[in-house]
């Protein structure tokens, strides 16, 4: 038999195409291969007969109604109702099949029924999702390098509208303009840089905000007021266990997510640094832009034990400072103190000073980049540390040995002296100092197999340079070395917030007899408990979760999960570890629930438990057999400040029923348990 060919064409069925064997797996992982494979599921279901159309019923008809006259018919498994029609699927044909002999009528109108048809799969190209597959094979045919080089950025950023980062800023600047005359927004990351692809998030710092005495989560929660009552945000979550607390959102207008924190001016600066890289020639931009999508699509890049896009930057950054290319080292550009900007002692600030590079000018964009993977094929890993401050490599053993002088990093030694951070994690398996916060390594959890992969791919990327630009892109994304190897992570889906201790808490005052304002460590512990009480009414009785608790100790350190990036938490202990399972969505609809409930009900937990009463009286009729979703909550305590951070892993999920009720909980949990204490503060029984 004929060994299959690395990179010859396969048909995905599914989606009736032919696509490159080697990029196969990314298209069957994309979204338009899960779009087409729903409808196809879809389309099963109405071949096999099992589900009807309806219509013909009055307009004043409820879903309800419609529900339970067919389920006396059998079990339903799927509804959908309109104003004059309705789908419904059956756990069985043979159930349709009798519906099908029946006359039916109600509310005196005889009703119209017909098997549900077959919907014809579209795969037409969405061009709001990425169509992986097709630009790649438009990258084998282009005439040059430069045409390569075009499709691939179109492809990246050509759908992106430039002025969604300006956008976003106005918006937080009307809100805040108001209760913060003097606030100044930044925005950075890859918005900023220029190296965003399409559906990018969007990273803003928030400076003068804060007042004297108050911390980052105080004014975290203040912006969340403001973002809250605006129409311009929603799912506004502030995370404050992270080192740098953050506000996420999402900008509703361009349905972009957004990362707010007012501390990290140093990502600012770093943005700033790539930046000022990038204006000095526009090959660096094209380079970038290449070996990020090339590490993209060969898993070198992304979460857990990879590299991250800034630390390929760096690496890109410190290739041309240490080689012939000599681009300025960060030393040079902080020579000048009146450009310093200190950040909690570390010096963010650089003078942009021009640049003479004459090898640069003179190299081509296949010249860098063969040159970047010739350099990262063959560095010694074990012995030098990546540092882009200085711009030439050091040795990892001078940062070992505390005693070293060290000449170039005073700032570095006078911080680790004062035990204000951790020293540099040089004994990781690569090293890529952060430019301007020296104990930082920004690839702290790379490991051997990624490493020795990324020394693979650039290897064989060099070689494919070597020989010439046709189909160079092409090549590039789609062939792959021998002797590569899968690093066996679990991708859990995971997901976490916190609530704060507010300051209003008389009813666990009147436990203790307090009458002072402080806040001991009695009043958070009683406070941690009555969270966690309220955590299991909200599960079990507000959304009828089945919870089961897990053993454990009770106050076990907490460990940093997988799926965690940068989140380096204060001292957390274990409250209480939930296994929940539920049958039935009561999340989803509570919105449109709440519009129609008859306000009566004068504290929270009569309001939403009648409104769970009136959602199951609407589903009763619906197959609740199998478990839509399964999950683990873990509930850690944090002293200073007083927080509870909710850690959920996904076991199970129907489809996006997991992200949904993520969402869901994360935005509805604390306005829940404001609302709750409110109540019992008020109750004077």
């Amino acid at each position: 038999m004929e060994k299959k060919k690395p990179n010859e064409n396969v048909k995905c069925e599914i989606c009736n195409i032919e696509i490159c064997s080697s990029t196969f797996q990314q298209h069957v992982e994309g979204q338009r291969h899960k779009r087409n494979a729903d409808a196809a599921e879809h389309r099963r279901r109405a071949e096999e007969k099992c589900g009807i159309f309806v219509t013909g019923y009055p307009l004043t008809i409820s879903q309800d109604e419609l529900v339970t006259y067919f389920s006396k018919f059998g079990s339903i498994v799927w509804t959908y109702f309109a104003k004059n029609y309705s789908f419904i699927d059956f756990s069985d044909p043979a159930v349709v099949r009798c519906i099908m002999q029946t006359a039916h009528e109600l509310h005196g109108k005889n009703l119209t029924i017909d098997y549900r048809k077959p919907k014809p799969i579209n795969i037409k190209p969405d061009p709001n999702l990425e169509d992986t597959e097709a630009t790649i094979e438009s990258l084998k045919t282009a005439e040059s390098f430069q045409q390569q080089l075009r499709i691939l950025t179109w492809y990246l950023q050509g759908r992106t509208n430039g002025s969604k980062c300006n956008i976003i800023c106005r918006d937080f600047r009307k809100i805040l303009k108001a209760s913060f005359p003097r606030c100044t927004i930044f925005p950075f990351g890859s918005s900023y840089t220029g190296l965003n692809i399409c559906n990018s998030d969007i990273d803003i710092y928030i400076s003068e905000l804060r007042k004297d005495g108050e911390d980052d989560l105080q004014y975290l929660q203040k912006l969340k007021s403001l973002l809250n009552k605006s129409n311009c945000f929603s799912n506004v979550i502030v995370i404050g266990q992270a080192k740098i607390p953050i506000l996420k959102c999402i900008h509703t207008p361009t349905n972009t997510s957004c990362d707010v924190n007012v501390r990290n001016l140093l990502g600012v600066c770093n943005s700033r640094l790539i930046s000022y890289y990038i204006s000095i020639n526009p090959k660096i931009k094209e380079i970038m832009l290449i070996i990020k999508y090339w590490a993209k699509v060969h898993k070198i890049t992304g979460r857990n034990c990879y590299f991250t896009n800034y630390s390929i930057c760096l690496m890109i950054i410190f290739f041309l400072q240490s080689t012939s290319y000599k681009l300025p080292s960060v030393k040079l550009l902080q020579s000048d103190s009146i450009f310093d900007i200190i950040q909690e002692g570390w010096n963010g600030g650089f003078k942009p000073l021009p640049v003479d590079a004459p090898d640069l000018i003179a190299a081509s964009s296949i010249t860098l980049l063969r040159d970047f993977f010739s350099f990262y094929a063959s560095f010694d890993y074990n012995t030098y540390i990546i540092c882009p401050y200085l711009g030439e490599p050091i040795k990892k053993d001078l940062f070992e040995d505390p005693n070293n002088p060290l000449e170039d990093f005073n700032a570095y030694k006078e911080i680790i002296s004062a035990n204000k951070s951790k020293p540099l994690k040089t004994n990781a398996t690569i090293c890529v100092q952060d430019p301007f916060e020296h104990s930082r390594n920004t690839t702290p959890i790379v490991t051997k197999i990624t490493l020795n992969n990324f020394m693979l791919y650039s290897c064989h990327a060099r070689k494919l340079c070597e020989d010439g630009e046709q189909a160079l892109l092409y090549k590039l994304f789609t062939e792959s070395p021998r002797n590569v190897q899968v690093e066996k992570v679990m991708m859990k889906q995971f997901t976490q917030f916190g609530v704060n201790m507010s300051l209003n808490t008389t009813y666990l005052r009147r436990k203790l007899h307090e009458a002072d304002s402080s806040v001991t460590k009695a009043l958070k512990d009683l406070w941690f408990e009555s969270v966690r009480d309220f955590a299991l009414i909200t599960l079990r009785d507000f959304l009828k979760f089945s919870v089961e608790e897990n053993g454990g100790p009770s106050e076990s350190k907490l460990t940093k999960t997988d799926d965690q990036t940068d989140i380096h938490c204060g001292e957390q202990f274990h409250i209480a570890s939930f296994k929940c399972s539920a049958k039935l969505n009561l999340w989803g609809s509570r919105k449109a629930a709440l519009k129609a409930f008859d306000k009566t009900h004068n504290n929270l937990i009569d309001k939403e438990t009648e409104i769970t009463k009136q959602l199951q009286e609407m589903y009763k009729h619906i197959d609740s057999q199998v478990n839509v979703i399964e999950f683990e909550v873990i509930l850690k305590k944090n002293y200073e400040p007083a927080q509870v951070t909710f850690m959920l892993k996904r076991v199970y999920s129907y489809k996006k029923t997991f992200n949904d009720f993520c969402s869901f909980f994360a935005h509805k949990f604390g306005i829940w348990l404001e609302e709750y204490e409110n109540d019992l503060n008020n109750d004077t029984g």
